[in-house]
């Protein structure tokens, strides 16, 4: 039996069991060095003080052609970006590491490591931000 993730972040939730797959029929695709491609998104004015992100694409250096993929590390203390909404796309977010919360719509939810974050496409209600709120890059 798994433990109760509420001890780690707040919420309870479920993890699927995961299984490993076979290196024959499922090769592992060699990992992209993004470190040597990061983009630092820093803000400029007042703003610069809340929000910070270095963010790599790795989409097509993976092999996605539909999806958009990107590593993004929030400094501790920061928003990745201003409090948003896409009309048209949604995005998904998988916590690597650390400790934060996101922001949707009018709500606020803790996030830690392990945490999948689903942000469907829409208006005001959808809007959606992560903030480091731990001492470590999440």
């Amino acid at each position: 039996m798994r433990p109760d993730r509420r001890d780690r972040c707040g919420l309870r939730a479920s993890r699927a069991t995961l299984k490993p797959l076979n290196a024959q029929t499922h090769p592992q695709p060699r990992r992209p060095d993004v470190r040597a491609h990061a983009i630092k998104d820093r803000a400029t004015g007042p703003a610069a003080e809340r929000f910070e992100a270095t963010t790599a694409a790795i989409g097509s250096r993976i092999g996605a052609r539909d999806l958009g993929y990107n590593v993004t590390a929030v400094p501790p203390g920061k928003r990745a970006w201003p409090f948003h909404n896409h009309p048209a796309k949604e995005e998904m977010f998988l916590v690597l590491h650390g400790r934060g919360e996101v922001r949707i719509g009018s709500d606020r939810y803790p996030i830690c490591t392990g945490d999948v974050i689903a942000c469907p496409a829409g208006g005001a209600e959808t809007a959606h931000q992560i903030i480091n709120t731990a001492a470590v890059v999440v």
